[in-house]
């Protein structure tokens, strides 16, 4: 049977977008929310080279407080704990350390023969209050190869708005959100805020003169009004209306 360049050249790219392919976090838990404890599901879409993924390991972004891991099928986890520089109050509770890193390895006996399967670990932690922030969960994964040996896979690129160095594979990104209470809310923003998709479940954002609405008839009404701007991105320290 022969195949036509153009199919020949959809499966390579296929099988190339297949490779770099990176761990990310599931966004079916919802909106994560400054200060609140929020369950954290990371996906591990395939092995090293073809082989089987056998340990994952997650460092705990800074202000990540109480994580606890969920065991899963992948393996029993086990945590790294550290002195704090910093003590911590919650609860009524004096926190002097806390866990730093979170640790899934599954037996040599159920080390895989190939890379054949999506992976999920999760644990769950009280969020830093640090609202329209970024929190990168930098993650090793670990694969036996048929040899014996093993091979690394480390996903600890943090490159943002003043980094954007592409030498290192992105690290699993997580927004956070502000709280919010039906109607209008009022925030000062202290990130840089490029996609405007995190507003997608609110009515409308006002900044100064400045609108956006992920509806797409109030976004007609925003283009047409003559003393209104389209909000486009929101720099550090831009006080902003947003109604949900």
């Amino acid at each position: 049977m022969k195949y036509s360049q153009f199919y020949i050249s959809a499966l390579t790219l296929l099988a190339s977008h297949a490779l770099q392919a990176h761990v990310s976090v599931d966004t079916a838990n919802g909106p994560a929310i400054a200060g609140k404890s929020y369950l954290v599901t990371l996906n591990l879409p395939h092995g090293c080279s073809g082989s089987d993924t056998y340990k994952i390991e997650v460092e705990m972004p800074s202000g990540f407080k109480l994580s606890r891991p969920v065991d899963s099928d992948f393996g029993v986890a086990t945590i790294t704990k550290e002195t704090l520089a910093v003590p911590f109050v919650m609860h009524g509770k004096t926190y002097e350390d806390d866990v730093t890193k979170i640790t899934w390895e599954k037996p040599e006996s159920e080390i895989k023969a190939s890379d054949t399967h999506l992976y999920r670990v999760s644990f769950r932690s009280t969020l830093p209050d640090t609202p329209f922030a970024t929190a990168y969960l930098k993650t090793t994964q670990t694969c036996k190869m048929p040899d014996g040996s093993t091979e690394k896979l480390e996903w600890v690129g943090t490159g943002g708005h003043d980094d954007h160095s592409a030498t290192l594979s992105p690290a699993p990104a997580m927004f956070i959100y502000p709280a919010r209470t039906p109607g209008w809310n009022h925030y000062t923003v202290s990130e840089h805020v490029h996609d405007l998709s995190i507003f997608n479940d609110a009515e409308i954002v006002w900044a100064g003169n400045e609108a956006y609405s992920p509806n797409a008839n109030t976004s007609t009404l925003i283009e047409q009004d003559a003393n209104t701007q389209t909000l486009q991105m929101i720099h550090p320290g831009t006080d902003i209306w947003v109604k949900y």
